[in-house]
């Protein structure tokens, strides 16, 4: 399945392999670090927005209708992501992590 925001996903093949199983929901696509590098920006359970490649992102299942209504962007601040820390996959380098700031609600539930 595509990844789009909403969907249900599974965190996989990182090196920090602390994250890796963890699920959450895709919020969105964001540009991070000075080559602008294109990752998604993923709320997992119990854990800070993070963003991660493409290629360490599985879909476990689509949005629901709910979700994409009310769930993503619902408020509150949350910090920008702790990047993915490099991985084994083949959509480029070893990562450059999150940008570290903050942004309203992008995650849901926030606040």
């Amino acid at each position: 399945m595509t990844i789009v925001p909403g969907a249900r996903v599974r965190i996989v093949g990182l090196q920090r392999e602390e994250f890796n199983g963890h699920e959450g929901v895709a919020a969105k696509l964001v540009a991070v670090g000075e080559a602008k590098e294109r990752r998604w920006k993923v709320k997992c359970d119990g854990l800070q927005p993070i963003a991660l490649k493409a290629c360490n992102v599985e879909v476990i299942a689509p949005p629901r209708a709910a979700s994409v209504v009310g769930g993503v962007g619902s408020g509150g601040t949350s910090g920008e992501g702790s990047g993915s820390g490099g991985s084994g996959c083949n959509c480029g380098g070893a990562g450059s992590g999150g940008t570290g700031g903050s942004e309203g609600g992008a995650a849901g539930g926030g606040g």
